[in-house]
């Protein structure tokens, strides 16, 4: 059974930390179940990690005809990715996997005594848990 619709499916990058990740935006046809599109999601994540070495940062399935066009009928990637910036894809089904493709987290920040960066640092270390 097939789950997407073929050609369909818009893959861009994004920016995250100060480094591209992979997103994908794919045509779910509307016989497939929730199940079945995750299993799928599932699936391609695996063979891009396997295949490219690469981690994909969202895997969004939207309702079919739903991905702007360009006049000639491709998908128009620029709009689509416009979209998905600004929350307007309204996708059925969202894999996000920030974990396979994030790995330049900044460290934690060292809180040293006497060094507050912010006003309540001052407060819980003087009030601790009894509060006032």
């Amino acid at each position: 059974m097939k789950f997407i619709y073929r050609g369909r499916i818009a893959v861009f990058s994004i920016r995250v930390l100060r480094d591209e990740r992979i997103c994908v935006i794919a045509e779910q046809r509307p016989d497939c179940s929730e199940e079945e599109s995750f299993q799928w999601m599932s699936r391609v994540l695996q063979a891009v990690d396997s295949i490219h070495q690469v981690g994909i940062y969202c895997l969004a399935l939207v309702p079919p005809n739903y991905l702007p066009k360009t006049p000639l009928g491709g998908i128009h990637l620029s709009e689509t990715k416009r979209r998905f910036l600004e929350g307007a894809l309204h996708p059925a089904n969202v894999l996000m996997c920030p974990h396979t493709c994030v790995t330049n987290l900044p460290k934690p920040r060292e809180v040293h005594s006497g060094n507050y960066h912010f006003p309540s640092e001052k407060w819980f270390h003087w009030h601790g848990e009894r509060g006032f």
